[in-house]
């Protein structure tokens, strides 16, 4: 097994929040980062980039999202912050994530970007409970 350390300065490991302002979109993200270049100058993203968590098995565990600027989530810096919107969540699309304390890379390196979207694998998993028969449900879908 051979690891190769790249070095990457449009890119940030992030903690992922949701977006309890329920203004983002299925497909959008919030970040803004602190440069340390720039004496810890906070930097909003807008434009498309790609998020993934580690580990990344699978081809679709590599999501292409876009940062866009939300006002009302500025107070917010150094963290990834996704939609409440969607079918599926998107940290659930990488490696079946959820935002209890995982880690996000978030990448805007033109260089690294795919060159084709992936369908996200299904990790949901129905479990049959032994005793009644019964199955787990899948989370709700927020539409609004």
């Amino acid at each position: 097994k051979t690891r190769y350390k790249i070095a990457v300065d449009k890119g940030r490991q992030m903690k992922g929040l949701m977006d309890e302002t329920n203004t983002l979109n299925y497909g959008e993200v919030f970040v803004q980062y602190t440069d340390l270049n720039e004496g810890y100058k906070k930097i909003v993203l807008e434009g498309d980039l790609f998020v993934t968590k580690n580990p990344c098995l699978h081809p679709g565990d590599l999501k292409q999202v876009r940062a866009v600027d939300v006002p009302a989530l500025r107070h917010l810096y150094d963290v990834v912050v996704f939609p409440a919107k969607g079918e599926r969540p998107i940290p659930n699309e990488l490696s079946g994530s959820d935002l209890d304390g995982d880690e996000y890379f978030v990448c805007w390196e033109e260089k690294l970007r795919p060159s084709r979207p992936c369908d996200a694998a299904d990790y949901y998993i129905e479990r049959i409970e032994p005793s009644t028969g019964a199955t787990n449900e899948p989370p709700p879908v927020i539409t609004e």
